[in-house]
């Protein structure tokens, strides 16, 4: 049985989740909609503030916050609700996650920018970069962020003209 982790309920966690074996989760549109449509359902039950998300073929990135219950609860509603949606289309048998969701505390502006800019690069920082600009990854919160239409993410922290120049390498695509 795993051990019970302590959140602080005033801090952000970035968690990252994978798939079993390294392999693809996350393989088509659809897939990558069922995966948002889990944490809306999540929302429903335990509110939290999402900063930022970015959706990967094998794993996934959130910085989150939860309202009134610990990070865990919401992870484990999204995770159970993807899963069972994943078995159900499948017809699979088994494990789906390589192991429980990873999670690190952030609890300054300047590391939750940071956080959010290491989330938002996923695409193009891997091995193969998956688009040439940050604008055309259309499964991370980077568009969402800056035309802010969605309920899931948004901006709590507003920055001072001194934070401008910290920020300037987190914002580049």
């Amino acid at each position: 049985m795993n051990r019970r982790r302590n959140f602080n309920n005033n801090s952000f966690y970035h968690c990252i989740l994978r798939g079993n074996n390294r392999r693809n989760i996350f393989e088509t549109t659809h897939d990558m909609q069922e995966l948002l449509r889990a944490f809306d359902f999540a929302y429903d039950f335990v509110p939290f503030r999402m900063l930022a998300y970015c959706f990967m073929t094998n794993h996934y990135h959130v910085l989150i916050r939860a309202e009134k219950e610990d990070v865990g609860k919401v992870m484990r509603l999204v995770n159970r609700r993807y899963s069972d949606v994943y078995r159900m289309s499948r017809g699979h048998v088994g494990r789906i996650y390589q192991r429980r969701y990873w999670a690190k505390e952030v609890d300054t502006v300047i590391g939750l920018l940071h956080t959010s800019g290491y989330i938002h690069r996923n695409p193009i920082e891997t091995q193969v970069p998956m688009v040439s600009s940050l604008i055309d990854y259309s499964y991370s919160s980077f568009l969402i962020m800056a035309i802010k239409t969605y309920h899931l993410c948004q901006v709590i922290y507003h920055l001072t003209t001194q934070d401008l120049p910290l920020t300037a390498k987190y914002i580049t695509t």
